[in-house]
């Protein structure tokens, strides 16, 4: 809230001071570079800011939707034993290589 309502609009106005004080010849414009790099690093530390808020608000919904904090519970049918027979692949160092 308060990069929305304090800082992002105060960096807006001084970039926009900064570019109307270079249109009046009264200010450097590496001046006007800065404060517009300024007023965008601030943009981006709000977009980063909420992407963090939205991300962690999310993944909090999810484990509130599915009880994240009880134990899982277990829908799924036994796998039933099967009778077939599974060859040994067991080679012994004094033995050759089988081929496949």
């Amino acid at each position: 809230m308060q990069y929305r309502d304090e800082i992002l609009p105060r960096a807006k106005k001084a970039n926009a001071f900064m570019a109307e004080r270079y249109g009046q010849m009264l200010a450097a414009y590496p001046h006007v570079l800065q404060a517009q790099r300024k007023h965008f690093e601030l943009a981006c530390e709000y977009v980063k800011a909420l992407d963090t808020v939205w991300s962690t608000a999310l993944a909090l919904e999810g484990f509130l939707l599915t009880d994240g904090l009880e134990a899982p519970v277990k829908t799924m049918s036994p796998v039933r034993e099967s009778k077939t027979r599974i060859p040994n692949r067991t080679v012994f160092p004094s033995e050759p290589m089988p081929l496949p």
